[in-house]
């Protein structure tokens, strides 16, 4: 068929664009009518304007109009793509979809090409080989060079600015979360033995922590530019799928001593979240959706609001050992809120938070989110499946909720995410 393309906000067809552009090959599991309408994801929206419109325009031919790719200057999701950021102080602030990153005291900065070609170059190479451990390392490398750059004082950084929210940096996580579960899978094929278990388990770890890492970096850039919510949804759900396997993995089984307790995992339908309701209204969301369809837009900032604070009292008892042994991850304070980068108050005091939080070696955390040896290794891992699991049911909830707004509750990725939660619950 030939694509028709518009080029313009749905409510303004009027002063849309209009153009026919290459002729495209739809692969569909159902019958396609004549005329009937397909939806296609012309690019990748995590890219920055300029790549956006470069790929459109010798793609399609598609000349975009949209409030994002039309403001001048370009919106802060942009200029944090591009790692043209640079907090001032600890200031919460606050966004709004069409602001430039001018009115939010953010200073351009020259990104640094060679780190960024590096970085692409890793990437293009897995993409292109499919060796696993070789573009870990390759991969995390990098990414911690740059970050330890950004960390310095400005008059003592080099022009490295690929911070986490950068572009290539989200297409790094989404490579690593990856690479290190086939990694983990191709390791459980050849070994059977304890150890190699053990190793396996441990990338298992690292790769959802990534996954966790990528969902919140998305979330973050989601908030002022909602046009990112079907990316979310699926990051959301993504990483929810991947807390609920490595809370429900055997392998637990072998990190505690023989004769110790080791009780079963609570289940979602008796599990109640102390710090809010969000849990049963996301639940009833997706049972009965019909109560989307009459939310507006406060009732959505409220539940998205409320998600956000609940799982970041959940992360402290969780990141730590998520990140545990590992050179990059290790200097990621937060993989939700992205306050605490470039800024001054960054070096000392969260650095040695940090190092307190990721010994968990020879310690768990408390409910309070302090470091505490005071129960035995049985509990301990009892209690970190069951906070892996309480995160996990928050993330598929809240993912499947944002893919109810972009698809509808018939969707297949909203029946993939309740599927999850309730054989979660069946296995548990």
């Amino acid at each position: 068929m030939h694509l028709k393309t518009w080029a313009c906000e749905e409510s303004k067809l009027d002063n849309g664009l209009c153009g026919y552009g290459p002729r495209i090959i739809v692969r569909s599991i159902k019958a396609i009518k004549k005329g009937e309408e397909v939806c296609v994801t012309y690019t990748d929206l995590l890219q920055p304007k300029d790549m956006r419109h470069s790929e459109l325009w010798e793609t399609y031919r598609f000349i975009c109009k949209c409030s994002r790719c039309s403001v001048f200057p370009q919106t802060y999701v942009d200029c944090v793509l591009l790692g043209h950021v640079a907090l001032k102080g600890n200031a919460t602030i606050t966004f709004n979809v069409t602001d430039s990153f001018s009115n939010h005291g953010f200073i351009e900065e020259e990104t640094c090409k060679d780190s960024a070609h590096c970085l692409g170059e890793a990437i293009d190479e897995y993409l292109s080989i499919g060796d696993p451990e070789t573009s870990c390392q390759k991969l995390e490398n990098i990414l911690s060079e740059c970050l330890q750059d950004d960390r310095l004082k400005p008059q003592e950084r080099p022009s490295s600015n690929l911070q986490p929210l950068h572009h290539l940096s989200l297409n790094a996580y989404i490579i690593l979360a990856s690479a290190y579960k086939i990694r983990a899978i191709n390791l459980l094929a050849i070994h059977s033995e304890v150890d190699y278990k053990l190793e396996a388990f441990n990338m298992h770890r690292t790769s959802t922590a990534y996954s966790l890492l990528l969902a919140g970096a998305v979330h973050h850039l989601f908030v002022p530019e909602t046009s990112l919510i079907v990316p979310a949804a699926n990051f959301w759900i993504s990483v929810g799928e991947s807390l609920l396997s490595l809370s429900r993995s055997l392998t637990w089984n072998l990190t505690v001593e023989q004769g110790k307790p080791h009780s079963n995992l609570i289940s979602l339908s008796s599990y109640g979240c102390g710090r809010c309701s969000l849990m049963d209204k996301l639940e009833a969301n997706l049972i009965c959706p019909k109560a989307n369809s009459i939310l507006g837009q406060d009732a959505f900032n409220e539940i998205s609001k409320k998600f956000l604070d609940c799982i970041s009292m959940i992360l402290p008892e969780v990141w730590p050992s998520l990140i545990s042994g590992h050179n990059y991850l290790k200097d990621i304070c937060d993989p939700v809120d992205f306050r605490w980068l470039r800024t001054e108050a960054f070096s000392s005091e969260h650095s040695q938070l940090h190092v307190d939080c990721t010994d968990v070696g020879s310690s768990c955390i408390d409910g309070k989110g302090c470091v505490s040896c005071a129960c035995e290794a049985g509990r301990c891992t009892n209690r970190e499946r069951t906070t892996l699991f309480q995160l996990g049911s928050h993330c598929l909830l809240y993912g499947g909720y944002l893919s109810t707004i972009c698809y509808g509750c018939c969707s297949l990725l909203t029946s993939y995410s309740k599927n999850l939660l309730y054989n979660a619950e069946k296995c548990s």
